[in-house]
């Protein structure tokens, strides 16, 4: 989905009320959301890339593979909120209220996490990881999937700057090892037709490409 003009930002919500709404496959990206209701609400599949949420109620709200990179939260209640199977790096929680915030299966950075006491951390990965990490011809694959402007547009796996979301990448390693996705990467623009918002978009494709028979 393109988004131009004045529908860029379709999703920024202002004094609204959405209890239980059920969010999937949405462009969350450079929205801004001021004093909203969104109690007991579901975002699967969705990207909050540069999103802000100030002042709001995420009560209950269940983010299921999303990936969150750049975003920030102020003063909003998250208390009981729960992030599975997400991406969240370079997130500010700023003020919020957090208390029974669980994190399963998540690739994170703690950041301002670090601050607030009694949140739940299951089967996380929370280690800083670094380029040298990673083999130099994984690394040189995963630029040169920049070509394809989905991918690129993404920044689910290449973002600004020239950087690499190391998060997602080795969430894609952990999943299929570094010598499979020598070969599956190379692949995977052909594949690549449409815009797309979450590392689990890739991963089912690769998957895919794993085996023949689907292929």
């Amino acid at each position: 989905m393109s988004l131009q003009g004045k529908n860029k930002k379709p999703f920024s919500y202002i004094n609204k009320i959405v209890l239980n709404k059920y969010f999937q496959n949405k462009d969350f990206n450079k929205t801004s959301s001021h004093q909203s209701n969104f109690s007991n609400s579901t975002f699967e599949n969705t990207s909050f890339i540069d999103a802000k949420f100030k002042f709001s109620a995420l009560y209950g709200v269940k983010y299921k593979g999303c990936v969150i990179t750049g975003s920030h939260f102020k003063k909003c209640n998250l208390e009981n909120a729960i992030f599975e199977e997400c991406v969240i790096r370079a997130t500010v929680f700023e003020k919020c209220k957090m208390k029974g915030v669980s994190f399963i299966n998540c690739y994170l950075e703690l950041g301002q996490l670090k601050n607030y006491p009694n949140l739940s951390f299951i089967n996380c990965k929370t280690d800083v990881y670094t380029r040298e990490m990673f083999s130099p011809q994984l690394l040189d694959i995963v630029e040169e999937l920049r070509t394809n402007i989905f991918i690129r547009r993404s920044m689910v796996l290449v973002i600004k700057n020239n950087k690499i979301n190391l998060l997602a990448l080795k969430k894609l390693v952990d999943h299929f090892t570094e010598e499979r996705l020598l070969d599956l990467l190379p692949m995977l623009p052909n594949h690549i037709k449409n815009q797309f918002y979450t590392v689990s978009y890739i991963e089912k494709i690769l998957s895919d490409l794993e085996d023949s028979s689907n292929i």
